[in-house]
């Protein structure tokens, strides 16, 4: 299933669709935020790898599945979060380089 299903929400009221919508807005910044950070900062071995070294096929077909989108790296991680009782990482702020 992709998007957002609002079809199926059965809002009526437009203020409550736009309000649900930007709720929806703010949870997919957050989760790119911290899918985005956390790859910037915990990258995974195949990522810490050079290019030079990825030379090989089988290489680059396991980095391929090993990436995913910043979106469900952070969903991910806010996930973890909760399951394990540790505080969410702040919603504002911005990626460091």
């Amino acid at each position: 299933m992709k998007g957002l299903e609002l079809g199926g929400s059965q809002l009526g009221h437009d203020d409550r669709l736009e309000r649900l919508i930007l709720i929806m807005s703010l949870a997919m910044y957050w989760c790119v935020r911290i899918g985005q950070e956390d790859a910037l900062n915990r990258p995974t071995p195949l990522e810490k790898n050079t290019t030079a070294e990825r030379s090989r096929p089988l290489e680059l077909q396991k980095l391929q599945r090993s990436l995913v989108s910043w979106f469900t790296r952070g969903l991910r991680r806010l996930k973890r979060c909760l399951q394990n009782d540790i505080p969410l990482p702040a919603f504002h702020g911005g990626v460091r380089n």
